[in-house]
C-alpha cells in the first residue's frame, strides 16, 4: 500500500490499519526524513525517524548517565524488554521523568506528522516487525485524537515558534533571568545557554513541546530570546 496524504490524510491511513488489524511498518518522508511508524495488531507499538535517533535524543538530554543508558538497553534487548521499564526498574529515571521524555518524543516523531499536507507513504507488512527503542501501545483512535488537538495547538503557535525543530537562543546571558517570568518560561531561559532546538528545549526542562514552544513565544514577544533558524 503506498500514496500521498494529499490524497489520503494520516489519520485515515491510521484508522484503516486499525480496522484490519494490520501488522507492518507504515513509513511516511518528511523531507530529507523517513518516519516509521510500526504496527501490530493495528495498534501502534513504536514510532522512529531514521534521522533522527531517539537514543541520541536520550543521551542529550542527559536523564540519566551514559553507562546506565548502555546498561538498560543491553537488557531491554537482551530480554526484548521496553527500555523504559528497564531504566525505571533500576532506578536511572523515575516513572514520570520517562513519561514526560515519551510525551516529547511522540511529539516529535509521531504528533506532529498530522499537520503534514505533503508526504509520500508506504506500507509494508511484517508479521512481527522489528521495534525502534521507543515502544508502547498506542490505540490509533487515540494516536488520532492527540495528534490532530495538536496540530490545531500548534498552528495558533505559528509563525511566532515556525517548528519543533526551530533554534533558539537567548539575547542575554542567563544569569538576567527576571524573577517575575511564569516558572516554564524561566526554565526554558535558563536551559539556553546556547542555540537549541524547541524539542531538545522541551526534554530539558521537562515540559511538553506544546508548553515549550508556548513559553518561546512569550519569550521572544519580550525579546528575550531569539529564533535562529525555523528548522
Amino acid at each position: 500500500m503506498q500514496g500521498n496524504i494529499r490524497d489520503f490524510s494520516l489519520a485515515e491511513v491510521l484508522q484503516f490499519m486499525a480496522l484490519g488489524r494490520r501488522n507492518g511498518i507504515l513509513e511516511l518522508e518528511v523531507g530529507p526524513e523517513r518516519h516509521r511508524i510500526f504496527l501490530l495488531n493495528g495498534v501502534i507499538v513504536g514510532v522512529s525517524a531514521v534521522t533522527t535517533s531517539t537514543l541520541k535524543v536520550l543521551g542529550e538530554a542527559q536523564l540519566t548517565s551514559p553507562a546506565a543508558l548502555d546498561e538498560a538497553l543491553d537488557e531491554a534487548q537482551r530480554e526484548g524488554r521496553n527500555l523504559g521499564a528497564v531504566l525505571v526498574q533500576r532506578g536511572a529515571v523515575t516513572t514520570a521523568v520517562w513519561q514526560r521524555f515519551m510525551q516529547c518524543e511522540l511529539e516529535r516523531l509521531l504528533y506532529r506528522l498530522f499537520s503534514l499536507k505533503d508526504a509520500q507513504f508506504s506500507f509494508k507488512a511484517a508479521e512481527f516487525p522489528t521495534l525502534p527503542p521507543l515502544t508502547f501501545n498506542l490505540p490509533i483512535d487515540r494516536a488520532v485524537l492527540t495528534g490532530s488537538r495538536w496540530a490545531e495547538a500548534w498552528s495558533r503557535l505559528e509563525p511566532a515558534v515556525p517548528s519543533p525543530h526551530a533554534v533558539y537562543a537567548a539575547t542575554a546571558p542567563s544569569a538576567t533571568v527576571a524573577a517575575d517570568l511564569p516558572a516554564p518560561d524561566q526554565g526554558v531561559l535558563l536551559a539556553l545557554d546556547r542555540p537549541t532546538e524547541v524539542v531538545r528545549v522541551a526534554t530539558q526542562v521537562e515540559l511538553s513541546v506544546i508548553e515549550t514552544a508556548q513559553a518561546l513565544a512569550r519569550l521572544a514577544a519580550a525579546g528575550r530570546v531569539r529564533l535562529v533558524s525555523a528548522g
